[in-house]
């Protein structure tokens, strides 16, 4: 992928996280009155939409550093190469996952070994 073009993607990919952690930050915040369960607990309707939404909340946080931290290596110059293997990565994985780290083989084999099935994956 042109760094040029890769540029514009992350950006744009950039812009999209941020406004969605925004619209969730104000949907985890809305005020649900709190309704007695008796022997002084209260009970807050809706902690479970606010806990998925600030857990959805981290999920973007994530992505948005994953992103940072592509368009940081297109300032680096480093942007294309495995930071594993230092081979470029395929052009048409960087169209896919424009903030992709790793080349395939060694995005596999990182996934090989820290997964659930890491016992029975090979070296």
């Amino acid at each position: 992928m042109d760094i040029n073009r890769a540029r514009i993607v992350l950006q744009e990919a950039l812009a999209k996280e941020i406004t969605e952690e925004g619209n969730l930050r104000a949907a985890a915040r809305i005020a649900v009155p709190e309704v007695s369960r008796g022997q002084g607990e209260m009970y807050q309707e809706g902690d479970n939409e606010r806990e998925i939404a600030f857990a959805l909340v981290d999920k973007c946080r994530g992505r948005k550093m994953v992103i940072e931290a592509a368009l940081k290596r297109i300032e680096a110059g480093t942007y294309g190469a495995c930071a594993r293997c230092e081979i470029p990565i395929e052009s048409r994985r960087l169209k896919a996952v424009p903030w992709a780290r790793l080349c395939l083989v060694c995005q596999e084999r990182v996934e090989a070994n820290t997964g659930p099935f890491r016992k029975f994956a090979t070296a």
